[in-house]
């Protein structure tokens, strides 16, 4: 069962594979994130998507998993 959340101006929802374009931009276009996640490296399309499908997994094997 995917959780879903909506309110009139939140809409929560599991990552899927679809977000990759989003996620990689989030990730690399905010100097905050970059600094916590990896700070020494740029992130590449092909790290993104090894972590977000990492995310992904979490959420399938254990119903909770973080949320970039």
């Amino acid at each position: 069962m995917m959780l879903q959340i909506e309110t009139g101006r939140l809409y929560l929802r599991p990552l899927t594979i679809n977000d990759l374009p989003n996620y990689h931009s989030l990730i690399t276009n905010d100097d905050n994130i970059m600094q916590a996640l990896l700070p020494e490296f740029a992130v590449s399309i092909e790290e993104a998507e090894y972590r977000l499908n990492h995310h992904i997994q979490q959420w399938e094997k254990y119903q909770f998993g973080i949320g970039e």
